[in-house]
């Protein structure tokens, strides 16, 4: 049974971020390497971190769920996504995920398209 783990921002400003790094999820891949993981929201804002840790992890995946809220929906996040999986290169390991009801769904498949 694969384990997702939330990645990234929080809403909650009592949450401490610390936590949510995606590189902790790297310790757990090498510990626990016969359970799959997900990154959720592809560890944002630490993108290229959590690609690393998907990239070199044969156990740890990524979805793209969450990136493009609201505001949150920018260049800068559209280019560090491009980047990401470029780096990752290999598809397989990516999944789909929106976030709804916080986005809008035709407005974000047709950025992750």
């Amino acid at each position: 049974m694969p384990v997702i783990i939330h990645c990234g921002d929080t809403y909650k400003k009592n949450a401490l971020v610390k936590y949510a790094h995606p590189l902790n999820i790297d310790e757990l891949a090498v510990k626990f390497s016969k359970v799959s993981f997900i990154i959720a929201h592809l560890g944002n804002p630490w993108i290229l971190d959590a690609a690393e840790v998907v990239y070199k992890n044969k156990n740890v995946y990524t979805d793209l769920s969450g990136l493009f809220i609201g505001s949150k929906g920018s260049k800068y996040t559209e280019a560090k996504v491009l980047e990401a999986l470029d780096y990752i290169d290999n598809y397989d390991k990516i999944l789909y995920g929106s976030d709804w009801p916080l986005v809008n769904i035709k407005k974000y498949i047709n950025i992750i398209k």
